[in-house]
């Protein structure tokens, strides 16, 4: 069985392909045919693109729906048939418990890609976390599933060291310390502190555009201004070597002259 481009649900071009792509891309997948052209024309992808835009603030009234690979779908909203995501903290999703290593748990749980990776880095393993004494970076079995393929795992107490550091680091650079999560995209839209006229657009598209043109004007504009200073250069470079180049000729007419003077000399000598 074939797939072809026209079978990619809008949820998935959404919440999956889209973290991916830039406005350039988008532009490219509206022109393969008349569907993905539509999907590409909504108001919810170009929000997407608008939101890259501006410096959104995460809050602590934000909410936190995780990146497009770790949300929940909690159901559909019936007017437009799109899914309706579960917010949720990072490593607090039932997955996390079946984690057998804390950098298991770091580079796979539901906060794989919420976690700073600079502070990801600098977290201790759990074998310098833990109190029981035992000198292992695995988390004790907690519950057998029913084929004791992935038991669930106590995760608890390094979750917390987890949440701990992540304060202590949101909290040196002013950051909130309730939604830890700092990446924009895993936030609902209109829970972000943005500023007030950005929630409202009719055309997400509209604007996004205009603001690329704007920095697109400001971009030929500073591109304007170095080729104008590389043709000063050019120009200066020019004249130096004209003068350089008059100089050799009137150098090089003087000793054809002297070398010819003293040609015929030796020619009378002899």
């Amino acid at each position: 069985m074939s797939v072809s481009l026209d079978d990619i649900p809008f949820e998935i071009l959404l919440d999956f392909i889209m973290p991916h792509i830039s406005i350039k891309e988008v532009g490219a997948l509206s022109m393969v045919n008349p569907s993905l052209r539509d999907m590409c024309n909504d108001n919810e992808i170009w929000k997407v693109l608008y939101l890259r835009t501006v410096r959104a603030k995460v809050t602590d009234d934000s909410v936190h729906i995780g990146a497009p690979c770790r949300r929940i779908s909690i159901g559909h909203c019936r007017q437009k048939g799109r899914s309706v995501w579960k917010p949720y903290q990072p490593f607090t999703l039932s997955s996390d418990t079946l984690m057998r290593r804390c950098d298991h748990l770091l580079n796979g749980g539901s906060g794989c890609k919420c976690i700073p990776a600079e502070l990801r880095d600098k977290l201790l393993p759990w074998k310098d976390v833990r109190t029981d004494g035992i000198q292992t970076n695995e988390f004790a079995i907690t519950v057998h599933t029913l084929w004791n393929y992935r038991p669930n795992r106590e995760i608890t107490q390094y979750r917390e060291y987890i949440f701990k550091e992540w304060r202590e680091y949101n909290k040196s650079r002013g950051l909130s310390t309730v939604n830890l999560c700092q990446c924009p995209e895993h936030y609902v839209f209109d829970s972000l502190d943005v500023p007030g006229n950005c929630r409202n657009y009719k055309s997400f598209k509209k604007i996004t555009l205009r603001k690329h043109g704007t920095c697109a004007k400001h971009e030929a504009k500073r591109a304007a201004r170095q080729v104008d200073r590389e043709r000063k250069e050019y120009l200066r470079i020019l004249r130096i070597f004209e003068r350089t180049r008059a100089k050799y000729e009137s150098a090089n007419h003087d000793f054809q002259q002297k070398k010819s003077l003293c040609d015929k000399i030796n020619s009378a000598i002899e």
